[in-house]
């Protein structure tokens, strides 16, 4: 009895009546908040998806066809690549206030949130994308190609350099497994250099290869200054 009253006491006073309406505000502002960043998201999407479209009643304007595969199929592959970059981001943030020496946690961030936004614009274009979209958009995707290319390159290589740097993140009690995924896909991002590379130069053997580049050499036999000579 005597510990209800005390804990009766403390409830009834001032400070924690003070404190518990303070937090009860903070918590309201925060699913206020919190409400707001999904309805815009929600918005943006659903913008997104009219842009893409651009009208459905344009019988010209319209998705392609698809087979019941292909749609299971576009399903399939996006849902998996978000379940993959949400895990990486989910396990970057449940040991955030484990030591790491390096911002291996701000890589995963990073890398997982920019490619889960790509997969989720992705699976937008592939599904809501008409014909007439898709022909205004063929130009300009070679340019964004180009653009996630050279991002991965800097992002990954900075990624690479921090976590083969790093002494910290890798021992027992610290930001283990942020440092394995961290480890894993610095390791992808190696296959990805060398892929790029043998890209680059199989592309460049054909393009000297087909004769779109051609060596002209000069050389001087000395007949001219010959017949100069009186």
């Amino acid at each position: 009895m005597g510990l209800c009253a005390a804990f009766l006491d403390l409830c009834n006073n001032d400070v924690f009546r003070r404190v518990r309406q303070v937090g009860w505000f903070v918590l309201r502002k925060a699913r206020t908040s919190s409400w707001i960043a999904l309805q815009g998201l929600a918005d943006l999407f659903n913008a997104l998806g009219d842009v893409l479209t651009e009208g459905p009643d344009d019988p010209e304007n319209v998705p392609p066809p698809r087979s019941a595969a292909a749609l299971f199929a576009i399903y399939v592959i996006h849902a998996a690549f978000l379940w993959f970059f949400l895990y990486i981001f989910f396990e970057a943030w449940k040991e955030r206030k484990l030591d790491c020496d390096k911002p291996l946690r701000k890589y995963l961030y990073v890398f997982s949130t920019v490619g889960a936004l790509v997969t989720y614009f992705h699976f937008l274009y592939d599904m809501f994308a008409g014909v007439k979209t898709r022909e205004k958009l063929a130009p300009k995707s070679k340019i964004i190609i180009g653009v996630l290319v050279v991002a991965n390159i800097i992002w990954g290589s900075l990624g690479f350099d921090w976590v083969h740097t790093s002494d910290t993140c890798k021992d027992d009690g610290n930001a283990v497994n942020t440092y394995r995924l961290s480890y894993l896909l610095s390791l992808v991002f190696l296959v990805f250099l060398l892929l790029l590379c043998l890209f680059l130069l199989a592309a460049l053997m054909d393009f000297l290869c087909s004769g779109r580049m051609r060596f002209v050499i000069v050389i001087a036999t000395g007949d001219e200054d010959e017949e100069e000579d009186p």
